[in-house]
């Protein structure tokens, strides 16, 4: 049986001077005034474990793209992100195929990705110090792995913080290295003098080093 899921899109005002999408896990453009911002949950670790929650996060895609346009959001316009577990989602489905089809949304369903100090690779080779609950059996650690699945990439914003975790920073280069070389539109960004933890706080600062890029990129694409 399929998990119950509270779905709702509310409309709030933003401040004057505001950036828009201060952190969008999941947005969609108005035409012509800017831009939507949707959060997106997930069912969690223990009790529920990969791909549970990648499926529910490629639920609310599917669900945003056939309902944002009542609020005049322009479902051929949803970039999808998130930082650190919610990067990790949003990288995942990114690259992937098959997801789309299954929920009758077009193979480009997401117009780009935004990950802010994700995660790009578990198993051998990824640097993490223990291995995610959340992923239950090893045999689940390339499957949930961006890096390992590359297949029609679109256009990926890659950020993190230039004193972020040390196997994230490399988990960025190499991602950055794989979707070049999958043909992918890729630009990463370091930021200077961010941790792990103020990297996200930087995605709501509008005269932050990502807010601002981040909509210029969006803009351009």
């Amino acid at each position: 049986m399929r998990h119950r899921a509270r779905r709702d899109l509310r409309q709030h005002r933003l401040p004057a001077g505001a950036p828009g999408p201060v952190f969008p896990p999941a947005g969609g453009r108005r035409r012509g005034r800017g831009p939507i911002c949707a959060s997106i949950g997930s069912r969690r670790a223990p009790r529920h474990l990969f791909p549970a929650g990648l499926e529910d996060a490629a639920d609310a895609v599917a669900w945003l793209h056939d309902n944002v346009a009542g609020i005049g959001g322009d479902p051929g316009r949803i970039f999808l992100g998130g930082h650190s577990a919610g990067g990790h989602y949003a990288a995942l489905l990114a690259v992937t195929t098959g997801w789309q089809a299954r929920r009758g949304l077009p193979e480009h369903a997401i117009r780009g990705c935004l990950p802010i100090s994700g995660v790009y690779r578990f198993g051998e080779g990824s640097g993490l110090s223990g291995r995610p609950r959340f992923l239950g059996p090893e045999s689940n650690d390339a499957p949930a792995s961006p890096v390992l699945n590359i297949a029609a990439p679109r256009p990926f914003l890659i950020a993190h913080g230039g004193e972020d975790f040390p196997h994230l920073m490399a988990q960025a280069e190499e991602m950055e290295r794989a979707l070049g070389a999958a043909g992918g539109d890729v630009t990463r960004i370091e930021m200077a003098g961010r941790n792990h933890f103020s990297a996200c706080y930087a995605a709501g600062e509008p005269d932050g080093p990502w807010a601002g890029a981040a909509l210029d990129w969006i803009a351009a694409r």
